[in-house]
């Protein structure tokens, strides 16, 4: 019987341990349901979390059956060896019950203390994880971003540039192409443009002999003169770049300007004529100015020879009276200086080849009164090719420069009647000869050009050449040869004007070779305008040039005692002479001051 009550005890313990370790389980799986729960709110920690619980349920189950297995032995133990102690039930049932609900709570909060850690941990790669991707989220979402944004602008572009290059067409206009059948429309287009562009082509070359060139603008200054402190000069031009004029299409006309000291223009005139002219020299006089040219004849289409001209001007730029001499030869007047009773104008009035006429003609020197009316005429020379082109007076006699036949220059001495009295040649000469003169104590000085043959020293050989090298020669009122000096390279060197002012002499002229000492930009066939400086003895002072890569050609030049002023005319559109207008097609007449060493002062 205390065998039996003793097993049905056991039996009753075992009972109890078993519903303890029911309720301990059932404590651990509402502990793990909690922490399921909160690791479900984290989507991507999940499955960390899951994996986590099962790892505590399989623990937290064997040490329950650990503790369940050691509690059966401890009460095996028990029982064999307090076997007559009795124990009071409720007593044993709830020691043995409390310690294993003690023991069952250590090891599920320590699972639930490992389970929160774990989860914590995988939340925290989770949303290191989570951010990294989102930082890569943001980068590709900006780089793709770019990426469209870059391909929205080369869309644009290549859109744009279609748009430029493509052409809208109608629907009517396609109707209209379709309907087209017959390609004579097209040929009769352009056979009309055709027409037209020869019959403009033919009317501007039957505009008269003296026009321009129908592409280039054309404006040139012969000649210069000071009037007290304003500046007046000469040439011709058709106006294109004039501020003052009308542009003249086709040809160029004589034009008389004014300007101060500072280059502010006074006034400038055209000469109005039906028929192209041009202005080449002016001497002030106390009322007004005296200009001499020439001017195509308009009377008679027949005859296109040119008339000699010389016209008076007032202070204002009007004119007072104009004259002209006509001849069956072509007549211009290159020079012209005034004197007490009259004005003495140098020229020539040339034979033409196919003319059978025979009338005065060659070099001509002209006497006029202050009213204009020829007094008496001299002619000299070629009438072929023989000119005048400058003169000098000197106590009662007229010093005449220019040249008579192709290549032999002349110095000619006149009464103030017009009488011959001696003469000297010079060999040997370009086209336009012995081009200036002037006095100074006793003697005459004077420039031109001279043709140069490299290879040969027979002085009375014909020098069919081109070479031709600048020239200024000393004389002395006998006309005995003082000073010869040349200057030039290997190309084409020539003087136009000279003045002597103090101690020194000064020309003007143009040069393109390259290897005569000076700086000079052309190709070696442009011309550069020059500048030398002499003294009295023929020695080189100074050296200038002025220009840039194309033509430039100094004309004229004049001095007030302190300062130079030289006229010329370019198309250069760089160098040293430039203007507002400079392009480097049309040519340009221009005003330049320079001081006695020859540094430009203004440029008008």
């Amino acid at each position: 019987m205390a065998q039996k009550k003793v097993e049905n005890k056991k039996e009753k313990v075992e009972k109890g341990i078993s519903a303890n370790a029911k309720s301990d389980t059932k404590v651990v799986k509402s502990a793990q349901k909690k922490s399921s729960t909160k690791k479900t709110a984290n989507t991507k920690s999940a499955s960390v979390e899951k994996k986590s619980a099962t790892a505590s349920k399989k623990k937290s189950s064997k040490k329950v059956v650990q503790s369940n297995v050691q509690k059966k032995v401890a009460t095996k133990s028990t029982g064999k060896k307090s076997s007559t102690v009795v124990v009071p039930k409720e007593k044993l049932v709830s020691n043995i019950s409390k310690d294993k609900i003690d023991s069952s709570k250590k090891t599920a909060s320590k699972a639930k203390e490992k389970a929160i850690k774990k989860s914590q941990q995988a939340n925290k790669t989770a949303v290191k994880v989570k951010e990294d991707s989102i930082e890569k989220g943001k980068k590709s979402q900006s780089k793709k971003k770019i990426d469209s944004k870059n391909k929205n602008v080369n869309k644009k572009k290549t859109t744009k540039k279609k748009e430029t290059r493509a052409v809208y067409i109608s629907p009517s206009q396609l109707e209209k192409q379709d309907k087209r059948k017959f390609p004579w429309e097209v040929c009769m287009i352009v056979l009309l443009l055709g027409l037209f562009i020869v019959s403009g082509v033919y009317s501007e070359l039957k505009k008269d002999n003296g026009s321009v060139s129908r592409s280039n603008s054309y404006d040139i200054l012969n000649s210069i003169i000071l009037d007290s402190t304003d500046i007046v000069s000469v040439g011709s031009s058709n106006f294109k770049h004039s501020k003052w004029n009308d542009y003249i299409n086709g040809a160029s006309k004589a034009k008389i300007f004014r300007m101060d000291q500072y280059g502010k223009v006074i006034f400038e005139k055209v000469y109005n004529s039906k028929k192209s002219s041009s202005f080449h020299s002016v001497v002030s006089v106390t009322d007004g100015y005296i200009v001499v040219g020439n001017v195509t004849n308009d009377k008679d289409d027949s005859n296109k020879n040119q008339l000699g001209l010389i016209v008076k001007y007032d202070k204002e730029g009007n004119i007072v009276w104009e004259k002209t001499y006509e001849s069956s030869y072509n007549t211009e007047f290159y020079k012209v200086i005034s004197f007490s009773d009259g004005y003495f104008v140098v020229g020539s009035s040339l034979k033409q080849v196919d003319s059978d006429i025979d009338n005065e003609g060659g070099a001509l020197l002209f006497k006029y009164d202050l009213d204009g009316n020829l007094v008496w005429k001299q002619f000299y020379g070629d009438k072929e090719k023989a000119r005048f082109n400058s003169l000098v007076i000197v106590d009662q006699n007229i010093f005449v420069v220019g040249r008579n036949n192709l290549d032999t220059g002349v110095i000619l001495n006149y009464s103030l009647d017009g009488l011959l009295s001696s003469n000297v040649e010079y060999n040997y000469t370009d086209d336009y000869g012995l081009t200036d003169i002037a006095y100074k104590n006793g003697s005459l000085y004077v420039i031109g050009s001279k043709k140069i043959l490299p290879n040969s020293d027979e002085e009375n050989e014909l020098r069919n050449t081109t070479n031709t090298d600048a020239v200024f020669l000393k004389y002395n009122t006998s006309f005995e040869l003082q000073f010869e000096k040349v200057f030039g390279g290997s190309n084409q060197e020539r003087y136009n004007a000279l003045i002597i002012y103090g101690k020194y002499a000064y020309v003007v002229g143009s040069s393109n070779s390259m290897d005569s000492g000076l700086k000079i930009f052309t190709d070696g066939k442009k011309k550069t305008g020059i500048l030398i400086k002499y003294d009295l003895d023929g020695d080189i002072e100074r050296k200038g040039t002025y220009g840039g890569s194309n033509n430039d050609m100094i004309t004229d030049i004049v001095t007030d005692n302190s300062n130079l002023y030289i006229t010329c005319f370019t198309n250069s559109k760089d160098g040293n002479i430039l203007t507002e207008f400079d392009n480097g097609k049309d040519s340009f007449g221009k005003v330049v001051k320079v001081d006695a060493r020859l540094r430009t002062l203004f440029i008008k």
